[in-house]
């Protein structure tokens, strides 16, 4: 699956820290933030959007992963 990367600017014109999902990672400002296990692997569309992800397959299958800023430390 090619990357997908979305762009946000604050009020004052600075770049935000973007989700992305590449490979088998969900990625923010360039860290890996979350693991994707198998079944959440390669699906046919991703959508970005207000910190939420969704991950559609060609099963009809989806999942829908949301984020809150912040510290993301385990």
């Amino acid at each position: 699956m090619a990357t997908v990367t979305s762009v946000a600017f604050s009020p004052d014109s600075n770049l935000l820290p973007t989700l992305l999902v590449s490979n088998d990672w969900v990625v923010e400002g360039g860290t890996k933030i979350l693991w994707l296990p198998p079944d959440y692997r390669s699906p046919t569309c991703v959508a970005i959007w207000n910190g939420n992800i969704v991950l559609g397959y060609s099963s009809g299958r989806i999942s829908i992963l949301g984020f809150q800023e912040g510290s993301k430390n385990l």
